[in-house]
């Protein structure tokens, strides 16, 4: 198995993992969902010993949730143009498909997980959706620019004369 097929046997695998996640805590219950974060928030207030207020406690909660997903979809992001670009022989010439195959991805995934929030009780919002897909975004937009970048640095390094002085 050459190195390219196992990069991507074990990206394609992270990105189950990180969708299994994704979808997984979609299927926790508000009060277990809302548990789960509390949590984890009062951890890290107590790290920076911070006494909030059930006002700001409650504001923080929904900024951590919100950060959460945006954080998750990120992840899923990056992972699912990885996967695109290695596939692709790391060929960035076929710049639409590289792009638009984990924008699709990355939306049908936070469809899905809005959708099965329906059968958990939580609801779904488009406004979450959003959220999701505009992390995935900036992650593939990141990614892309990254692999440029160096592609362009490779580049104008093999073409710059070597000093004969």
């Amino acid at each position: 198995m050459t190195r390219s097929k196992k990069t991507i046997y074990i990206l394609a695998a992270v990105c189950a993992v990180n969708l299994a996640f994704i979808w997984g805590h979609s299927l926790f219950s508000i009060a277990e969902s809302s548990s789960e974060s509390s949590r984890i928030l009062r951890f890290i207030l107590s790290l920076f010993r911070v006494d909030a207020s059930p006002e700001l406690f409650s504001r923080l909660h929904h900024i951590l949730r919100k950060c959460a997903h945006f954080t998750e979809f990120a992840c899923l992001g990056a992972l699912s143009a990885s996967i695109t670009y290695y596939f692709n022989g790391r060929d960035v010439s076929r710049a639409w498909t590289a792009v638009s195959l984990p924008m699709l991805f990355c939306l049908l995934a936070a469809s899905t997980d809005e959708t099965i929030q329906i059968y958990t009780g939580r609801g779904n919002s488009v406004s979450d959706i959003l959220l999701d897909f505009s992390g995935s975004l900036i992650a593939i937009a990141v990614f892309f620019i990254v692999v440029l970048i160096r592609r362009n640095k490779e580049h104008t390094n093999s073409e710059s004369p070597a000093d004969d002085e």
